[in-house]
């Protein structure tokens, strides 16, 4: 310590002073004391109105109790250094007046706290200063004192570089604190703080804690590269940030979690080693407006275990995991936002967690756009999911469901939107669109149901299998490039729909898929309206099906169908395809003319009260085919009569056309000339059409040429199988032709040994 004028009282000039005890002592209110340059080992204590100020470096330290104890109103101590080495000092600075101001000064502390304010008298306000190198904390603020801290340096300290306890009252603006090996600044116990324009940097724990119902208003500020959380919230602490980056930090970048609650307006959460913001447990609840994510390793935006967060306007950028991910019962309202460019899912929810979005773009995934899974629940309105790679809207597993009112589901590497595993998805108003694949694909007990909505210009519209489920109404599918709708071993229903101008099919159905379809139109596919394949089934009910490149119809496979008041016309094939086992049955129909109408093998066909053009060309129908008509009319130039059996069996006898025959023996109505018919169907080799008409009323030896039954013309011919099946029909063998010969002598006078044993005896 200097020996000459250490100390000088410059109130009363000349006067000097060898201590500063000795010149506080003599000091009055008001007076200035200032230090000379040198080291003073004496403990400093501040009971008046005095101001202490450092000629040059002036430092204290005390070798026993603090360097500096202020219990004085309105002091102010500018340039000093404090001090403290005593294991039983207590802090290096005890502040418990009103009005202290510690200007330009430096702390530090090798045994404790550098600066404690404590009491609820106490008001300090420090500016400038360093606080550093503390055993333990930096600034202890407690029992209700107030405290303001402005272009403040607090770094190194081994406990929190700030504390506000027990119901105090802090202000922070422009301060750094850094290198800390616990917290930056811990808010709590009820206390209150105001931080502004400050960093909060390579904390050794968490850049800022609010806890204990404390509350904080928080701007401006950086807060980054902490070893744990750059922010963290919780046991009840309340928060509102403003402008305020949160970045780099090892944990995650905020917490909100145990009841607490936090408002954040235009903050950026950046860079994170973990997730970008984490919100927990019941209470817990943060709101978020005008924010940015960018580049995190865990999700941005966490939500579980009943916690809950509202987004607004925010954006959410280039993580390497989920942008939002809920579970565990959370709840999320997101709207006005923009998610894009996330490696995994863009948003995630599961485990009976809950989400609100509404006008939100989500873009550019490397996953799905909104993952739905284990009961998650979602309800999205006026949102557009784009190019996300594995899928627009993924929802899967029991109890999750997804509801989506004027959302647009756009483009994508794969599937645009998929429902299985038993989820439900309601979408109302929403496009699907330009899916690199499928557009909607509902499987394995999945369930959709579609309101007014329009699936387009995907290479297929929709697939529907695995026991998959589907209900559309008011929708249109158009314009894929492939089919429309595919379905396997699903099931399907259409109301007031159209399905037109897809590339291929309609719809296809296989392996038991059931199709209804009711007041819906079919028009300008590249392939059949429909086909359906392997057993499947549909029933079409005032449908109108017209234009396409293909047979209106197609079935195959022991595939069934059924038709009520359609209208089926102007298409490019026939208007039906039915072959392998299949049953069809048209009720009330319309059909316009078809080149050919309709070509049937190995079908169960029906047409009941049917209006058919007037210049039929009918198509081929098989011997196994089953064709029936009843009371079914024509139509020519705007009038309509009945169907003309006489002149259909006319034309098909003069031309020998097997196929008019059948089908104008399908005509309800006993058959005339009936022998000339029975004739021709034996010369076209037609054994079930021929059992068919006898079994409707024919007798079975009429006359076929005016003296010979049918059985006999087939002795005369040799036709064993036709003989036999004749007989079982009923025919009489003791019948004779007209030149007085049964079956017997027929078939000894041609020589037919078979016959001829076959009629011993009768």
């Amino acid at each position: 310590m200097a020996s000459l004028k250490p100390v000088k009282r410059v109130s009363k000039a000349p006067e000097d002073f060898h201590s500063i005890a000795a010149a506080l002592e003599s000091a009055e209110e008001g007076d200035v004391i200032v230090l000379a340059e040198g080291l003073y080992t004496e403990s400093v204590l501040v009971e008046r109105s005095v101001d202490l100020q450092g000629e040059g470096e002036v430092a204290i330290r005390a070798s026993k109790g603090p360097s500096l104890r202020v219990t004085g109103a309105d002091v102010e101590i500018t340039g000093l250094s404090f001090s403290s080495g005593d294991p039983e000092a207590g802090p290096t600075v005890l502040l418990q007046g009103a009005g202290v101001v510690l200007r330009e000064c430096r702390v530090t502390s090798q045994s404790g706290i550098c600066v404690q304010i404590e009491g609820a008298k106490a008001e300090a306000r420090l500016v400038e200063c360093h606080v550093e190198g503390g055993s333990d904390a930096g600034v202890f603020v407690r029992q209700g004192a107030s405290a303001v801290f402005e272009e403040c340096l607090i770094r190194g300290n081994t406990n929190p570089g700030l504390v506000a306890n027990e119901q105090s009252h802090v202000q922070v603006i422009k301060c750094r604190f850094e290198d800390g090996k616990t917290n930056g600044i811990f808010v709590r116990g009820g206390s209150d703080a105001r931080i502004e324009d400050c960093t909060l940097t390579r904390c050794g724990s968490i850049g800022l804690a609010i806890a204990e119902g404390a509350t904080a208003l928080v701007r401006c500020c950086t807060i980054d590269y902490g070893v744990k959380e750059g922010v963290s919230i919780y046991k009840g602490g309340q928060a509102r940030f403003e402008d305020c980056t949160v970045e780099r930090n090892r944990l995650t970048n905020l917490v909100v979690r145990s009841g607490a609650q936090a408002e954040l307006r235009r903050c950026h959460f950046r860079d994170g080693l973990s997730a970008g913001v984490e919100v927990f447990e019941v209470g817990s609840a943060a709101r978020f407006e005008d924010c940015t994510w960018r580049n995190h390793y865990s999700p941005a935006l966490l939500v579980h275990a009943d916690g809950k967060v509202e987004v607004r306007a925010c954006q959410f950028q280039t993580s390497r995991a989920d942008a939002i991910k809920g579970y565990e019962r959370a709840q999320l309202d997101v709207r006005d936002s923009e998610v894009w460019e996330h490696r995994t899912a863009s948003v995630a929810l599961t485990s009976q967690s809950r989400l609100l979005m509404k006008d939100c773009l989500v873009r550019d995934g490397g996953d799905a756009g909104l993952y739905v899974f284990d009961g998650g629940t979602a309800r999205l309105s006026g949102c557009t999911l784009r190019n996300n790679r594995i899928a627009n809207l993924f929802v899967t597993t029991e109890n999750s469901d997804v509801v989506a009112d004027d959302c647009h589901f756009e483009g994508g590497a794969g599937v645009s939107v998929v429902v299985q595993n038993e989820a439900v998805l309601n979408l109302s108003h929403c496009r699907i669109e330009g899916a690199a694949d499928t557009g909607l694909v509902v499987r394995t007990q999945g369930k959709a149901v579609l309101d007014s909505c329009h699936l387009q210009n995907s290479l297929t519209a929709a697939q529907i299998s695995d026991h998959g489920e589907a209900r559309a109404v008011s929708c249109e599918v158009v314009g894929s490039g492939h089919v429309g709708i595919r379905m396997r071993c699903a099931e399907l229903e259409l109301h007031d729909c159209r399905i037109a101008g897809n590339g291929q099919e309609g719809v296809v159905l296989n392996e038991k898929a059931h199709l209804g379809a009711t007041d819906c139109r079919f028009e300008d596919n590249g392939g059949s309206h429909l086909l359906a394949l392997d057993a499947s089934d549909f029933s079409l009910t005032r449908c109108h099906l017209s234009h396409s490149k293909a047979a209106a119809l197609h079935l195959r496979e022991q595939s069934q169908g059924s038709l009520s008041h359609c209208q089926i016309e102007s298409n490019g094939g026939s208007a039906l395809e039915a072959n392998g086992g299949v049953n069809v049955s048209w009720v009330g129909c319309v059909l316009g003319a078809h080149s050919p109408l309709m070509n049937l093998d190995d079908s169960d066909v029906r047409l009941e009260r049917c209006v058919l053009p007037k210049e039929l060309e009918f198509g081929s129908v098989s011997d196994e085919t089953e064709l029936r008509l009843a009371d079914c009319l024509v139509s020519a130039a705007d009038e309509v009569t009945p169907l003309d059996v006489s002149e259909l069996l006319g034309v098909a006898l003069g031309s020998r056309d097997a196929d008019r025959l059948r089908f104008a023996l399908a005509v309800d109505g006993a058959p005339s000339p009936a022998g000339a018919i029975l004739l021709m169907l034996a010369e076209l080799s037609s054994p079930s059409w021929l059992r068919r008409l006898i079994s409707d009323g024919v007798p079975v030896d009429t006359l076929i040429d005016g003296e010979r039954t049918l059985l006999l013309w087939a002795v005369e011919a040799g036709d064993d199988a036709l003989v036999e099946l004749l007989l079982k029909l009923g025919a009489d063998p003791s019948l004779r032709d007209g030149h007085g010969r049964d079956a017997r002598a027929l078939a000894e006078a041609y020589e037919h040994v078979q016959l001829i044993e076959r009629f011993k005896g009768e």
